[in-house]
């Protein structure tokens, strides 16, 4: 009798248990799906949001590249539409946005993507069209949308748009630069006046003349000691101490004074350059890893962000391992950090170097989660140790509610994956308070800590 009811107690105990585990997975699916929905569409049109229009366009692009195409970018700008919130409230600003949305989606054809890029502003994606009068009457078409008047609260009220046309890949071969000048053409569309659209138009002797300087510099910019990192440290969010570092590439040229990251390092990774730049990156932060213990923290990490271009490097893991070794701190002390630009890359050994940098020891860190469709996806398949949050999603923290739903769904799903999580961009006491209320683990800001040389670190604490 005593064993049947065991055996009975027994039973009841896995089925309970089973339903548990049943009950969690779906809430986890079920938050999973919010997050991701949350992360790449606008939450009052329902359209694809900045993150995943950049992203549709990054592949339209790609197509186009296979296919000898061409894609079209249309930025479309509401004129004075600050008048309807500043006359009758944000909300009926929100009913015309909704309107518009609506509107917009009837010109579409078979493949058109449209998306809200941000306040008034919404973009289409071309990628069928034969020639530039194809694209004068779909821009008429998306124009005449707005001939009648739009229904709020407070009665009818008449709009116009401006809209800016960029072409790959006459006007840009990126998807930046197609954003970047289609609003520039929006911005000569108003000039006309409201209600016109304007192809983007540049002297293109200008950028090529620039891409040369920058090309002929890089070349010689290692070579002339012009190329140097900076350090932002990472603050441990309870404790507020210095637990790790990451390291940024800085060029300062002879002739071409500071230059971005964002300007050269397309080049380098164009012209195979940022093979022996990102070597340069690895060493340097190392041998500087090996003097910040000793200064700050024997427990100190260093991160190291690897481009797309050097990841697929033959060479990357023996130099990832040869200066591990030779700089004699433990594997456990180095954290590569990656962007979903080298987990959508097509490329077969993908998997293997991340898997080997894995099993040498070294952390794996995902940059900039949010801004790519896949991280769900890939931060269940390859076992990532830290998060990093999007500025983009820091910015206004705490005072949009949206953004402080998500950051907070964030970290709840990094912790039960169990990664850490790292909030970038952290500017603002508010925004600190706020993250170390969701249970942030660490902080990367100029709260805190500016980036730094290597010598100006290791004159304080």
């Amino acid at each position: 009798m005593i064993v049947l009811r065991i055996s009975a107690a027994l039973f009841v105990i896995i089925i309970i248990g089973a339903l548990w585990n049943m009950m969690l997975k779906r809430k986890v699916r079920q938050q999973t799906s919010q997050i991701l929905r949350s992360a790449h569409y606008d939450q009052l049109t329902d359209l694809p949001n900045r993150f995943l229009i950049e992203d549709r366009l990054r592949e339209r692009i790609n197509e186009a590249k296979q296919n000898n195409s061409k894609v079209a970018m249309l930025s479309i700008d509401i004129d004075e539409f600050k008048k309807i919130n500043d006359s009758y409230g944000h909300s009926a600003g929100d009913q015309v946005l909704k309107q518009v949305a609506e509107r917009l989606g009837t010109t579409l054809t078979e493949g058109d993507t449209l998306g809200r890029l941000s306040g008034d502003q919404f973009l289409i994606i071309i990628s069928h069209f034969n020639d530039v009068s194809d694209l004068a009457s779909t821009t008429s078409s998306v124009l005449e949308q707005f001939r009648a008047a739009f229904q709020i609260d407070a009665g009818l009220y008449t709009l116009s748009a401006s809209i800016g046309i960029s072409i790959f890949p006459f006007d840009g071969d990126t998807s930046d630069e197609l954003l970047k000048n289609a609003d520039s053409a929006t911005h000569v569309a108003k000039e006309f006046s409201n209600g016109s659209y304007a192809f983007y138009t540049t002297e293109r002797k200008e950028k090529v003349s620039r891409q040369i300087e920058l090309e002929q510099a890089l070349r010689a910019a290692l070579d002339k000691n012009e190329m140097y990192l900076v350090y932002q440290a990472k603050i441990d969010a309870q404790s507020k101490q210095v637990i790790g570092f990451e390291a940024l590439l800085r060029w300062h040229s002879e002739h071409l004074g500071q230059v971005s990251p964002a300007e050269f390092i397309p080049v380098a990774e164009r012209n195979g350059m940022i093979i022996p730049i990102g070597e340069f990156v690895i060493q340097q932060s190392l041998a500087a890893l090996v003097e910040l213990k000793a200064h700050y923290n024997a427990r100190c990490t260093m991160l190291i962000n690897i481009s797309p271009v050097q990841f697929n490097s033959p060479s990357l893991i023996d130099v990832l391992s040869d200066t591990v070794s030779s700089s004699g701190i433990d594997y456990s002390s180095v954290e590569i950090e990656i962007t979903e630009g080298v987990l959508m890359s097509s490329q077969s050994n993908t998997d293997f170097i991340l898997n080997k940098i894995t099993e040498l020891g070294m952390k794996l860190a995902m940059d900039d989660f949010g801004q790519g469709y896949s991280s769900l996806s890939s931060l269940r398949k390859f076992s990532f140790n830290t998060l990093k949050i999007d500025r983009e999603f820091i910015n206004e923290l705490p005072f949009y509610e949206s953004d402080c739903k998500l950051v907070s769904a964030i970290i709840l799903m990094a912790h039960g994956l169990d990664m850490k999580v790292v909030a970038e961009g952290v500017e603002s006491q508010e925004q600190n308070d706020f993250l170390l209320e969701c249970g942030c683990d660490s902080i990367q800001g100029w709260l805190y800590e500016k980036a730094e040389k290597l010598s100006t670190l290791l004159k304080h604490k």
